[in-house]
């Protein structure tokens, strides 16, 4: 039954007015309906692209919206009982990025590190204290054994590169360190502002991490062998602590830098170093919902700032994660925008009603959202005849290499004439070109070997087919929102229904 009711979904998740009522419907089918979109998202074949992307895309909304649901119910009681595993709303965070991925080796592998430490302690006959914070920042960052950690190769190709953190990571892999040697953690700081640096299946696989992170990993292994580890929130940097309950010693712990043991004095004089200044606050414990909610903030940044097509998707999902922690209104204000961006208005009604009850209904602002709905609604259902008098040579589907500067792509729409502003017309010298503005212009959908994650919009005169002999695949990300795939033996791809509907010439 929920099968059936996914497949009828999934028909009509690709017409862009139904899009985000679709996803709602799926909503009520909770975890009931992760299995069947996490199957339809690995099905293999050129013809399966659009299958793939429209589940990958639902997959990931359903599994985040349930992600934010547990990351409530876990925050509901603060508690600072060290028996709590401190992990838990990070890897809600990575199961956000790795939708239907089964990740319940992480907490198995942490187990695993906490029974290691305690048999090393029990051999030399540690029973907690400061000797007990070394060796387990020994089993943590020590070095491996000679030629035990290969750093993972990039498994996409140049034209399938995929986001920063798009590629699930083999848990598989993860073991506990032989004896005398450690896993080999370390602090990335080459490639800081890398969103698998957050995430700890990556952390734990890519043996590399930021503070964050690595502070998470951390306490959740000392915290299962018995030893209260608190993270530290500093203002540009965290660290974790441990105060040893007998004798009240207490030791800093700076996890991205080898797990080095600090005294207070040497932290002080880190804040000065940092902050040119000292302040006893800033060495508080922080509690869950704001450890974790400073994981998505830096997420939230990367984000923002990134370039590859579903980068406001995951703002998206990690903006509710952040929200489900504590409600804060820039960043309900910022969900708001990306969820108006994707063309998600009921969201952004939910965050106007959040913000100011009754703003989603009356106001300036509500009457904008009306009309901009409106407006994408009338585009959306507008279809584009064919001209009778054949100016528009070529059709969506078509694979096309620009004239000029050799790149590949696919057409994935035409307009009769250019549609640009005047602006865009002006920088791109249209009117310069012989055909001019009058000319077809064509929305191409560029291969990421020629140009990385690009779309362009480009004149007739500039387009020649690519021979039929040499057409290639074109793994640009967006390809399947527009179309079902390539058929083998085929030099052109075939529209999906909203594609045909929208030109029912081609």
């Amino acid at each position: 039954m929920i099968d059936k009711q996914a497949e009828t979904l999934m028909q009509d998740i690709m017409f862009p007015r139904r899009t985000y009522a679709c996803i709602s419907k799926m909503r009520a089918m909770r975890e009931d309906l992760l299995d069947f979109l996490y199957a339809a998202s690995r099905v293999s074949g050129p013809m399966k692209v659009g299958q793939r992307f429209w589940s990958r895309f639902a997959l990931r909304h359903i599994q985040s919206w349930l992600c934010a649901q547990e990351m409530q119910e876990i925050l509901e009681v603060e508690t600072e009982d060290h028996s709590v595993h401190v992990e838990r709303g990070a890897l809600l965070l990575a199961q956000i990025h790795y939708p239907g991925e089964d990740l319940s080796a992480i907490g198995s592998f942490l187990d695993d590190l906490a029974v290691e430490l305690l048999r090393r302690m029990q051999a030399q006959g540690i029973t907690g204290g400061v000797p007990a914070l070394e060796l387990l920042s020994h089993l943590l960052f020590g070095p491996e054994p000679s030629g035990g950690h290969k750093e993972p190769e990039d498994v996409a190709t140049p034209r399938r590169r995929r986001s920063q953190s798009d590629t699930p990571p083999k848990l598989d892999s993860l073991k506990v360190p032989e004896d005398g040697h450690g896993l080999g953690l370390r602090g990335e700081s080459r490639d800081y502002y890398r969103a698998s640096n957050s995430l700890l299946p990556c952390v734990l696989t890519h043996k590399k991490g930021i503070p964050i992170s690595l502070a998470v990993v951390h306490a959740a292994v000392g915290r299962r062998a018995g030893l209260p580890i608190d993270c530290i929130g500093m203002p540009m940097h965290l660290i974790n602590r441990m105060v040893v309950p007998e004798s009240g010693e207490e030791r800093f712990i700076d996890v991205f830098r080898g797990g080095e043991l600090l005294t207070r004095q040497q932290v002080n004089s880190m804040m000065i170093a940092l902050m040119d200044s000292v302040a006893p606050t800033f060495l508080q414990p922080l509690r869950r919902s704001d450890l974790y909610m400073r994981m998505c903030v830096n997420l939230c940044h990367i984000y923002r700032g990134g370039s590859a097509t579903h980068e406001p998707e995951m703002l998206r999902s990690v903006l509710e994660l952040l929200l489900a922690c504590n409600e804060v209104i820039d960043y309900r204000r910022a969900h708001a925008a990306v969820c108006e961006k994707m063309g998600d208005y009921e969201a952004v009604r939910d965050d106007l009603e959040m913000m100011v009850p009754g703003a989603s209904t009356t106001g300036q602002f509500a009457m904008s959202l009306v009309r901009r709905e409106q407006e994408m609604a009338s585009e959306s259902n507008r279809q584009i005849r064919r001209p009778k008098d054949g100016s528009v040579k070529y059709r969506v589907g078509d694979v096309m290499v620009h004239t000029r500067y050799g790149y590949q792509g696919i057409l994935y729409g035409w307009d009769a004439t250019c549609s640009a502003g005047d602006e865009w017309i002006a920088q791109m010298h249209v009117d310069s070109l012989p055909g001019g503005r009058d000319q077809p212009f064509y929305h191409v959908l560029v291969d990421p070997e020629d140009r990385p994650m690009q779309s362009t919009y480009v004149a007739q005169e500039n387009i020649m087919l690519v021979p039929h002999q040499v057409v290639r695949q074109v793994y640009h990300p967006e390809v399947g929102r527009y179309f079902d795939g390539i058929q083998p033996g085929k030099y052109c791809y075939t529209p999906n229904a909203y594609l045909h509907f929208r030109y029912p010439d081609d």
